[in-house]
């Protein structure tokens, strides 16, 4: 019966995550054109990506501190009944401060759902099914690049921008329909909680900051590929179809891998998969350095997919398994941050570097970052694992402590 309460709290995230993630994925490509349209220059759509980026990072930032003090079903609801209207009215919009004013409420309340989903999931998940719940979170990824991909431009060119931004508004919808059907869950502990007082609850520790920190670096190396690809196509005359058959064919490739990555780490060394995670974007980044024909563009691609979620799902579980409960919610807030940072580190200054530098030197930079974080991780293994297991010590001797008692009438306590 519990098993099947999971299951159905796990759809209701799933169904959040994807409903966020198809927006984004969906209205990432085409907002430079929409911005465009509204007599925006290059320099200016530059700063506007990073904008958005910005949003949603503030957005992740936020959640810890704002589920402290807001009921986390009511700030899932808020976030959709906010982001709805924001949608709307970007269909409508005329001048280029209102584009960035609503993309900056849709992506900011983005960023709370998805930081949301992720604490959620570690929360309501045991520690042997952890990897597989992350895995099925972090598939909303590649079903939304594709599912976006193939709907949002077929609607801009069927009604127009508008409606377009309608149907996504319709959508975010999702959001707080979920809210309404998960079950209560508490994401903070109790503050007279008898047992919680002989556990030992460190703060975040070094090995959890060092891992942000690759997993910023990580996803920069990601971000770098992604922006690269459409240069490097862009400047080899490739049409506008065969830049999104990219996403299309990543997308496809990317769905059943997915769902293995996240069912193998729950059986094997999560930080041997995340070693394995960096490899593929080294070589998603390396490829680009020499592609010049379409299946080229498909395989980089691919493999930074493959990367990003494996990425995600796998990174998210091994920050639970390392945490305690009651530095969960922060902990998994701020690893969020960490990934939607490296995009406003990236946009921000990759134009620059590959004006000033060209692609090359910046797939190589890319590629040894990656490279990096996997030296590291592989380096420091014994850390990791640890901090796992003073955890699950912890909590073991949390289960034992808060046993039901039995009463005098032979009936049990709770």
């Amino acid at each position: 019966m519990r098993s099947l309460t999971i299951n159905k709290q796990l759809l209701y995230l799933f169904a959040s995550n994807l409903a966020i993630l198809f927006v984004g994925m969906g209205l990432f490509p085409v907002l430079p054109l929409y911005a465009t349209d509204l007599g925006a220059t290059s320099g200016v759509v530059g700063v506007y990506l990073a904008l958005t980026y910005a949003s949603i990072t503030f957005g992740t930032m936020l959640t810890g501190w704002l589920a402290k003090r807001i009921p986390y079903r009511a700030l899932l609801a808020g976030a959709g009944l906010l982001g709805i209207p924001a949608l709307v009215l970007m269909g409508h919009v005329t001048a280029m401060w209102q584009l960035i004013a609503l993309t900056g409420i849709v992506w900011f309340t983005g960023g709370i759902g998805l930081s949301l989903v992720s604490v959620l999931t570690g929360v309501i998940t045991d520690p042997e099914r952890r990897g597989k719940s992350f895995g099925l979170m972090s598939l909303s990824l590649p079903l939304a690049a594709l599912a976006g991909g193939m709907t949002v431009g077929q609607l801009i060119a069927w009604q127009g921008y508008a409606t377009m931004f309608a149907a996504l508004g319709a959508l975010w919808v999702v959001l707080p329909l979920s809210a309404w059907r998960l079950a209560p869950v508490s994401l903070k502990p109790a503050r007279k909680d008898p047992a919680r007082t002989t556990m030992t609850q460190p703060g975040l520790g070094g090995a959890f900051y060092a891992f942000t920190l690759v997993t910023l670096l990580s996803t920069a190396a990601i971000n770098v590929g992604r922006m690269g690809t459409s240069l490097s196509m862009h400047a080899l005359a490739f049409s506008p179809s065969e830049v999104a058959s990219t996403a299309t064919v990543s997308g496809l490739v990317a769905i059943p891998v997915v769902i293995w990555i996240g069912s193998l780490s729950d059986r094997l060394d999560r930080r041997r998969l995340l070693v394995l995670s960096y490899v593929l974007i080294a070589a998603g980044v390396s490829t680009l350095i020499v592609a010049t024909q379409l299946w080229h563009f498909w395989l980089s691609a691919t493999l930074l997919l493959v990367a990003r979620c494996a990425n995600g799902s796998v990174g998210a579980a091994l920050v639970t398994d390392m945490l305690a409960p009651a530095n969960l919610l922060r902990g998994l807030s701020l690893l969020n941050t960490s990934g939607w940072a490296a995009g406003v580190l990236t946009y921000a200054t990759s134009g620059f570097l590959v004006s000033s530098l060209g692609t090359s030197p910046v797939y190589v930079g890319a590629g040894l970052l990656a490279a990096l974080s996997a030296l590291y991780v592989e380096g420091v293994r014994g850390r990791y694992r640890q901090r796992a297991q003073a955890v699950s010590e912890d909590l073991k001797r949390i289960t034992q402590t808060t046993r039901p008692v039995s009463t005098a009438g032979g009936r049990i306590a709770r």
